[in-house]
C-alpha cells in the first residue's frame, strides 16, 4: 500500500483514489475463497503430518528435545 500511496502522488489523499486498488484486492480475496473446493480436490497427503513441537525454551526460542 506504501508503493501505492506513492504513486498516487498529491491524491494520496483523496478516498476514492483507493477504489481500485482495494477492489482489485477484494476481487482477489473473492477469487482466493472460490478455490477452496479446487484444492480440495487435489486429494489427501501422501504422507504423514508433522507433529507440533510440545515445548520451547523461553531463553533461546529453540525446541527442547
Amino acid at each position: 500500500m506504501g508503493a501505492w500511496s506513492d504513486w498516487l502522488g498529491e491524491r494520496a489523499h483523496e478516498t476514492m483514489a483507493y477504489m481500485p486498488h482495494f477492489g482489485t484486492l477484494g476481487a482477489l480475496m473473492i477469487i482466493a475463497a472460490f478455490s477452496t473446493p479446487l484444492i480440495a480436490r487435489l486429494g489427501v497427503a501422501d504422507e504423514k503430518a508433522i507433529d507440533p513441537i510440545s515445548e520451547i525454551a523461553p531463553a533461546t526460542m529453540e525446541p527442547m528435545v
